[in-house]
């Protein structure tokens, strides 16, 4: 449903002033939980410099950290680590979120952000998926008027990069909002 609404152009973006980090604890207290299952080290790197709250959609941007969370989790092998570290840049508020996981096959990296895209490495480690999160995640975070990147090495880890504009969004209107997933397993 998402993915449709994302596509053609009928998801809100309904921004409001919002306090990144407040938000980001939030995301991080439904994942605790799973780390822990999963027995993974995760620290939480608060700015250094304070946030001006922003005017961006505080539903679309926990689902963009949720995904991103819960890829490193699941892309992560027990005993490892996941970093999480927000900062003020220039006019941006740069995300990066570092795991210790399985990493993307260089010779497969261009696809990340496609529907459906599914590394061939990580099928062996967890089979189950849609290969939908990313592409959604990417949608969403353009669409809140940021940018989003990587960098990988092949059983090593990933670390995502999402930065959001100072200025925040723009509101759009649409039919429905952001339907948020749990995506734990």
């Amino acid at each position: 449903m998402n993915v449709s609404r994302i596509e053609t152009g009928r998801i809100i973006i309904d921004p409001q002033p919002t306090d990144l980090v407040a938000l980001t604890q939030k995301t991080i207290a439904e994942m605790n939980p799973i780390f822990e299952k999963r027995k993974q080290v995760f620290t939480f790197i608060k700015p250094k410099d304070d946030i001006p709250n922003i005017n961006i959609d505080p539903k679309l941007v926990f689902e963009v950290i949720i995904n991103i969370l819960s890829n490193a989790s699941k892309y992560t092998p027990e005993k490892k680590s996941i970093k999480l570290s927000i900062e003020k840049i220039d006019k941006e508020v740069l995300f990066k979120i570092t795991d210790t996981g399985y990493g993307i096959p260089a010779h497969q990296q261009h696809r990340i952000f496609e529907k459906f895209f599914r590394g061939e490495n990580i099928m062996k480690h967890a089979p189950e998926g849609t290969g939908l999160g990313l592409y959604i995640v990417k949608a969403i975070v353009e669409s809140s008027g940021g940018r989003i990147w990587f960098s990988s090495e092949e059983d090593r880890g990933t670390t995502f990069y999402f930065a959001l504009p100072l200025t925040g969004s723009v509101a759009r209107t649409g039919d429905k909002s952001v339907e948020l997933t749990k995506r734990f397993i």
